[in-house]
C-alpha cells in the first residue's frame, strides 16, 4: 500500500487571540488534484503556508512523502513547487533567463532542451526571449508556474492560482493542471474561494470555514446530483408544498416566499414534478435547482 504524499494530524495555528487553523486533519494520496476551499480569511493560505514550512504551527504533525517536516524540511522542500501569491522575477531579464536562475537557486542545471520543455508546456513558447517586464499578469502567472516545475517536484502547491486571470487563463491553467496530473503523475494541491474552479479540475477537495474543515471528500461524490435544493416557482406556492409532499414526504418542503416553494430532491425527480403539476391547476412559472454542497458553500462564502 504506497504512502499518502501528504498526512496532516491536527494542525492549528493562531495569531494572538484568532485561530486561523483549528485541529486540521488529511490525508492526500500521491497524482491527484486537490481542493482546498473556503471563504477569504478560512484558513486556506495558512494551511499551505504551513505545509510549506513558511509558517510555524502551534500544535499538530505535518508528514510529507512520508517523512516529518519537522524533521527532514530539507529534503521535502526540494522535491515541492508552488505559487504563494503573486509570482516575482526580474523584470529586466528574458524569461529564459529568470528560470536559468531560479533553477539555479534550487540547485538544478537544466539543459536547453529542458527549459524549452517547460517553456513549451506552460504556453510561453515565442516569448521566452523576451523581458518579463513586458509580460502581461497572465504571463507572469505561467512563468511562475514554469518557475515551480523546473526541478521536477513531485508535490506543486498553488495559492489562489487563478487570482487576476482572463477566462482564456483561467481555461488555459485548469488544462495544464490536468495535463500535469495525467501526463506528469504530479500531485496537485490548490486553494480556491470558488466552487466551479475546484469542481472541474480536483479528485478531492476539503471546505474550510474560521478554521475547521466542515466538508472532505471525492468531489464526484459530494457534488452528487442525488441531494438538489429546488427552487419552483409557481402559481400557488402553498398548494404546491402540499403536493410535493404528498409524492415526496422526505423532500423537506416548504414556502419560502409568496411564490416560491423550496424542496430537496435528485436530479431524477424533476420530470416528475411537470407530470404531477399537469393534471392541476396550477401554473409552474420556473424551476431551477443547487446542488446541497452548492448551496452550503453560497452560504458559507456570503456570510
Amino acid at each position: 500500500m504506497s504512502v499518502p504524499i501528504l498526512t496532516i494530524t491536527s494542525l492549528t495555528k493562531k495569531f494572538n487571540s484568532v485561530v486561523a487553523v483549528d485541529g486540521l486533519n488529511l490525508q492526500i494520496n500521491s497524482n491527484k488534484v486537490f481542493g482546498f476551499l473556503g471563504p477569504n480569511g478560512a484558513g486556506k493560505s495558512t494551511s499551505l503556508r504551513m505545509i510549506l514550512s513558511l509558517i510555524k504551527p502551534d500544535s499538530g504533525r505535518i508528514e510529507i512523502f512520508g517523512k516529518d517536516l519537522s524533521k527532514h524540511r530539507s529534503s521535502i522542500l526540494g522535491n515541492i513547487g508552488c505559487i504563494v501569491e503573486k509570482p516575482d522575477f526580474y523584470l529586466f531579464l528574458t524569461a529564459k533567463e529568470n528560470l536559468k536562475m531560479l533553477a539555479g537557486l534550487s540547485g538544478v542545471k537544466p539543459t536547453e532542451r529542458q527549459l524549452s520543455e517547460i517553456i513549451d508546456l506552460v504556453g510561453l513558447i515565442g516569448r521566452e526571449n523576451d523581458k518579463v517586464k513586458t509580460y502581461s499578469h497572465g504571463m507572469k502567472q505561467r512563468l511562475g508556474l514554469a518557475q515551480a516545475l523546473i526541478h521536477d517536484p513531485e508535490l506543486i502547491i498553488l495559492d489562489e492560482p487563478t487570482t487576476g486571470l482572463d477566462p482564456q487563463g483561467i481555461i488555459d491553467l485548469r488544462n495544464l493542471i490536468l495535463k500535469l496530473k495525467s501526463e506528469k503523475g504530479k500531485t496537485i494541491i490548490l486553494s480556491s474561494h470558488i466552487l466551479s474552479e475546484v469542481e472541474l479540475i480536483a479528485d478531492e477537495m476539503l471546505i474550510m470555514h474560521k478554521g475547521k474543515a466542515v466538508v472532505q471528500g471525492k468531489v464526484n461524490e459530494l457534488l452528487s446530483d442525488q441531494d438538489l435544493v429546488v427552487y419552483i416557482e409557481s402559481s400557488n406556492p402553498e398548494e404546491f408544498m402540499n403536493l410535493i409532499l404528498k409524492h415526496f414526504p422526505e423532500s423537506n418542503a416548504r414556502k419560502v416566499n409568496e411564490n416560491t416553494t423550496e424542496c430537496h430532491l435528485s436530479r431524477i425527480d424533476l420530470p416528475v414534478i411537470h407530470q404531477i403539476v399537469s393534471g392541476t391547476n396550477l401554473k409552474l412559472y420556473s424551476l431551477f435547482y443547487k446542488r446541497k454542497l452548492e448551496d452550503y458553500f453560497l452560504k458559507l462564502t456570503s456570510s
